[in-house]
């Protein structure tokens, strides 16, 4: 497991700023107007930014199928590629 430094220096990218920005914003705007429950929520959105958590350090993120046909971990063999894919059409009665 990385250290509480490592976190919070490394891994940046464009979506943990939006997390860290919008989390204190929201933060703010809960404090002047009383609404503590916003400050909670700020707050999560706000520690997912800094350090990285959840979908903020991209764990969220999904390949798209270009990126999987070049992908050395990610095989697609004649039966598994949905693009050549055949079908059979049956006929009813």
């Amino acid at each position: 497991m990385r250290t509480l430094k490592q976190r919070l220096t490394s891994g940046w990218s464009w979506i943990r700023v939006i997390y860290l920005l919008l989390g204190i914003s929201v933060m703010i705007q809960s404090i002047m107007i009383n609404q503590w429950v916003g400050v909670f929520l700020g707050g999560w959105f706000a520690i997912m930014g800094l350090f990285g958590l959840a979908c903020a350090s991209g764990a969220c993120y999904v390949q798209n199928y270009d990126d999987a046909k070049t992908s050395k971990h990610i095989s697609i063999t004649k039966e598994t590629d949905p693009v050549k894919t055949g079908y059979e059409e049956i006929k009813g009665a």
